[in-house]
């Protein structure tokens, strides 16, 4: 049996800026034809960082693009970030200058098909979803300052931004990086935003939350957040917003 359903149109746009660093370490994925989209935030001395977020960026779009028919889409995803982190690896230990390079990463890959949405991250980009006024963050941070307040032991303003910088997971570390991976069906009018912590750490979510639900497309968005960051005064980092907009597309058929 045969079933209508309509699918959402996704439109997006990211913006990157140095912040208070000499060097943009960040990097964004906007692949349309693929449905997928990163943020990248790399680390590691001299530009070695930045050599980890391109090396992320353009390993997982070739992991896209050769196995897009092969695995299911969480797997594409799931196997493309691991493969990803390996990649990292092995990139810096053929390199002396490039020994202990990682990258955060937060990506989405976008079904048409089913209207669904795969989201997958490793360390302490994130990943936020405007639905019906209400505002959510997707992921969680993988880094010692969650890892306590998981543990009911909140830590003082003061610690918060320095445990918050100890990763516990990232892309290119010898043993591989799990992904936390989450899926959900997408509808018209949601609102999402993947971002690096030099965004998260500047500015709050409730002005995240209004930012987004203004009536602008993705680029005035995505610039008007990097923006709010830089006002603050506190943008020590990179920052890197990359926005989502859906909106009802054509209609399609599916089996019920």
């Amino acid at each position: 049996m045969q079933m209508q359903m309509t699918k959402v149109h996704v439109a997006a746009a990211g913006e990157t800026h140095r912040g208070g660093r000499t060097i943009n370490q960040d990097t964004l994925l906007i692949e349309p034809a693929l449905g997928l989209y990163a943020v990248f935030d790399g680390m590691g001395g001299h530009a070695a960082g930045e050599v980890a977020a391109q090396i992320g960026r353009d390993s997982l779009v070739e992991f896209a693009r050769r196995n897009a028919y092969k695995d299911s889409p969480r797997e594409l995803l799931e196997f493309g970030i691991d493969w990803t982190a390996a990649k990292i690896y092995r990139s810096a230990k053929a390199k002396p200058e490039y020994a202990g390079m990682g990258s955060t990463v937060v990506s989405c890959l976008v079904v048409p098909e089913s209207n669904e949405i795969i989201v997958g991250h490793v360390g302490d980009s994130r990943a936020y979803l405007l639905r019906d006024g209400r505002f959510a963050q997707l992921t969680r941070d993988h880094n010692i300052a969650q890892q306590l307040i998981d543990a009911g032991d909140t830590p003082k303003e003061d610690e918060m931004r320095y445990l918050g910088a100890i990763l516990t997971r990232r892309l290119g570390d010898e043993h591989g990086a799990k992904a936390d991976m989450l899926e959900m069906e997408l509808r018209a009018g949601d609102r999402l935003l993947l971002c690096s912590d030099g965004l998260s750490n500047c500015v709050s979510a409730e002005a995240i939350q209004r930012v987004l639900g203004s009536s602008e497309g993705p680029q005035e968005l995505a610039r008007a957040l990097i923006n709010m960051a830089l006002s603050t005064g506190t943008a020590t980092d990179n920052v890197t917003a990359l926005v989502l907009i859906c909106s009802e597309g054509e209609m399609a058929q599916r089996a019920a």
